[in-house]
């Protein structure tokens, strides 16, 4: 809403009302853990294996997009898989799950930041 987007829907209010400072930590922490574990660790690697990286991170980017369909607004799919392709790249170069996984750990902790203080 700050940036002149206003997305509602049950998931994002959901997780702004119940937002607390231990949640503000544990949230970030796990989602970039488990999600670039999957998407980018195994998913993309697997696939780059198999057929190459200039198919596997449109297609571990496209599934990170899917993954997150539960938010049911256009905006919130289509930044996860364009966030998913930059987090893809990263993997890449680094050959390192941990460059995608701080990167995914810092962009969701400014947005709750600044949802849990704003």
């Amino acid at each position: 809403q700050e940036l002149g987007l206003h997305v509602d829907n049950e998931l994002s209010s959901a997780i702004a009302e119940n937002m607390t400072p231990l949640l503000l930590l544990a949230v970030p922490v796990l989602s970039a853990v488990s999600e670039e574990l999957f998407f980018r660790g195994f998913i993309q690697m697997r696939l780059a294996a198999w057929r190459g990286q200039t198919l596997a991170i449109p297609v571990s980017a496209l599934l990170f997009g899917v993954a997150h369909l539960a938010y049911r607004h256009p905006v919130q799919v289509f930044a996860p898989f364009a966030f998913g392709a930059v987090l893809g790249v990263m993997m890449m170069r680094y050959r390192n799950v941990a460059a995608p996984m701080a990167a995914h750990f810092t962009f969701n902790f400014v947005q709750l930041t600044a949802v849990y203080l704003f």
